[in-house]
């Protein structure tokens, strides 16, 4: 089978938030201390003044500082044990092995989020929001801006944002994480149309659009399905996985279902009109080329045989020719015993059916018949 690439547009929602957004920098000071924390089990302003700064008594007030924000960034809690004991938080330990510390920043935010069930992360895009005008907002009288604005009760696809992280993939890849949202939001523009194609079978997909004028086409995971069972659910969606001989890797179809180019290329363009892969949802119509198809029924094998051997009847008929197009007739029903007519069966019948212009097919065959060629 060729590749089956799947795509669909996805629906974005857009708000305008306040909120506490982390992103991920580097942060070589504070990644040495959650590394003397790892290694001793906890630390102290003590312990890291005097291991870390190599001054217990004058850089006290700098270790206090780094434990400081290292509990404010959520990489150290005060431990349950012994006063003035940090230990690593799982946002710590997760810090270490990413070697990325995320650095929060409070403050109004756009942000763009789809809830797409192929999208791994649903935050697609966060930016710093600016306030506009009160003459921008203003819908009165007189006013000279834009309509009123709209604000609502934090939706539940924000809410199951908070504490998680991950890499928007319309943005410049650097990691976020949502820490918390506050208060109403105000609903935004998305101002972007947004797709995702994919290869199935292949462990990448591609998000592809725009999104504020900016263009977007970044590489995200792919569902871990197999071409084979994605091919599995396409017919099912069509009701015509039944049909399919996994043996032969073809479709059986009957006789009367082909046209004259099925019947000679045992290929077909399959329409697939609601394509549907279960909890993954819905995709575009598409149109898979050149998928093989054979013959349903055994009486469908004779009549499709006997039809290409027909076909090929464009010259004299001869003994040698007859021979040789019997066997290209044939040839892709190899695992049947067919029963085909004689030149002699198939020149009586077409002379029988000449009507009052006999067709070429019909002289050749005649013209054959009688000169014994």
């Amino acid at each position: 089978m060729k590749d089956l690439i799947l795509q669909r547009s996805i629906s974005v929602q857009c708000w305008n938030v306040l909120g506490v957004i982390a992103k991920a920098n580097k942060r070589p000071e504070l990644t040495l201390v959650l590394h003397r924390t790892r290694e001793q089990g906890q630390t102290s302003a003590k312990d890291v003044a005097e291991h870390l700064l190599f001054e217990s008594d004058s850089r006290r007030v700098v270790a206090e500082r780094l434990l400081d924000i290292a509990e404010n960034f959520k990489l150290l809690k005060h431990a349950t044990y012994g006063k003035g004991q940090y230990v690593l938080t799982e946002a710590g330990n997760k810090a270490l092995e990413t070697e990325q510390i995320f650095v929060p920043e409070c403050g109004a935010w756009t942000i763009w989020v789809s809830n797409d069930p192929l999208l791994g992360y649903p935050l697609l895009h966060a930016e710093p929001f600016k306030e506009p005008k009160a003459l921008e907002t203003f819908s009165g009288n007189g006013g000279r801006g834009k309509k009123d604005r709209k604000f609502a009760s934090l939706p539940d696809m924000l809410r199951d944002l908070e504490g998680r992280d991950g890499s928007p993939p319309c943005g410049r890849g650097e990691a976020l994480r949502i820490d918390k949202f506050k208060g109403n939001v105000e609903e935004a523009d998305s101002d972007c149309t947004l797709k995702l194609v994919w290869t199935a079978g292949m462990p990448t997909m591609r998000l592809q659009g725009v999104l504020r004028g900016q263009p977007v086409n970044s590489v995200l995971d792919a569902p871990d399905l197999s071409s084979g069972l994605v091919w599995q659910w396409l017919l099912e969606a069509e009701g015509i996985w039944s049909c399919w001989d996994q043996a032969r890797k073809a479709l059986l179809v009957g006789f009367d279902e082909t046209n004259d180019y099925e019947r000679e290329s045992l290929m077909r363009d399959l329409r697939i009109s609601d394509p549907t892969l279960g909890q993954l949802g819905r995709f575009d119509a598409l149109t898979i080329q050149d998928v093989p198809i054979r013959a349903l029924t055994e009486s469908d094998v004779r009549r499709w045989a006997e039809w290409r051997l027909k076909t090929r009847l464009s010259d004299y008929v001869t003994d040698a020719r007859f021979d040789a197009w019997t066997k290209e007739a044939l040839a892709p029903f190899g695992s049947y015993e067919i029963p085909t007519p004689s030149r002699t069966e198939l020149a009586r019948d077409e002379w029988a059916g000449r009507g009052e212009r006999p067709s070429p097919r019909a002289w050749h065959l005649m013209a054959a018949e009688d000169w014994s060629l």
